[in-house]
């Protein structure tokens, strides 16, 4: 709080008193800044003058002119704020993606998962015993976890060419962290590629499919490479890996610690 206060309340009246350079060295003295802003604010209406007092016990006084139009346009004022915040992390952050819905609270952060939760039931019933979990190597029964194959604490969304079923107890244990790609990855697609065959020949689970479109295929490709008719295996899998290995690489790089299952 300190280290703000020596700056940004006398950076932020900058627009008002251009004539100050942003070299200049009365940005440094803030007594006679103080002061200057005074002599100013009874020329130019400034939004704010600060009334001097000894470190953090100093305020900032609100113009009572500008009241109004804070106040009428404080959605905006706020939206303006975000948006310039977003873009100076997103700069300084160029490999985390969706930054936007990490800054959100996490009690406003709201999950898409119903619709794909119905896909994969009806995926895992048509094809039986014969679909397993890719981490137990065990049938998976109708308690199942959706699992972010990349953490969703990374990529920020919910999207279905990232998303498996997977044993509840090994996804408490998997929580935040990448699973092995070596061990995992290529059983991964394969369930992935038993998702898709599912939903181009079977009507009931292409039903399913369709509604998952609006929250969880947000982006085009999977619609026209990934999940498309009588696409052979390994071409879905180059398609897979193009796109997801680009994204786990990055997460390794800022951090991400490797899952390799010590439970089973």
């Amino acid at each position: 709080m300190q280290d703000l206060a020596k700056n940004v309340p006398y950076r932020l009246l900058s627009s008002f008193v251009k004539e100050l350079g942003g070299n200049n060295p009365l940005w440094s003295k803030t007594g006679k800044l103080i002061s200057y802003f005074e002599m100013i604010n009874k020329k130019r209406c400034l939004l704010y003058t600060i009334e001097n007092g000894r470190g953090l016990t100093k305020k900032v006084i609100i113009n009572k002119l500008w009241n109004n139009f804070l106040i009428d346009n404080m959605v905006t004022i706020r939206g303006w704020i975000k948006m310039k915040k977003i873009k100076y992390l997103q700069d300084r952050n160029p490999g985390v993606p969706g930054l936007i819905y990490k800054l959100e609270p996490e009690k406003d952060k709201e999950r898409k998962l119903e619709n794909v939760r119905k896909l994969w039931d009806c995926v895992i019933d048509i094809n039986g015993v014969g679909f397993k979990d890719i981490y137990s190597k065990r049938h998976i029964e109708n308690k199942y976890a959706i699992d972010h194959f990349i953490p969703w604490s990374y990529v920020a969304n919910d999207e279905l060419w990232n998303l498996i079923p997977m044993d509840e107890n090994l996804n408490s244990s998997k929580n935040n962290k990448l699973p092995d790609w070596d061990a995992y990855y290529k059983k991964f697609c394969d369930n992935q590629y038993i998702l898709n065959e599912t939903i181009q020949t079977n009507e009931k689970a292409r039903e399913k499919f369709e509604k998952c479109k609006q929250h969880n295929l947000n982006s085009i490709w999977p619609l026209e490479e990934l999940y498309i008719q009588k696409i052979e295996k390994e071409r879905f899998l180059n398609v897979l890996y193009g796109r997801l290995h680009p994204i786990y690489e990055s997460a390794m790089t800022q951090g991400y610690d490797i899952w390799k299952n010590c439970l089973i």
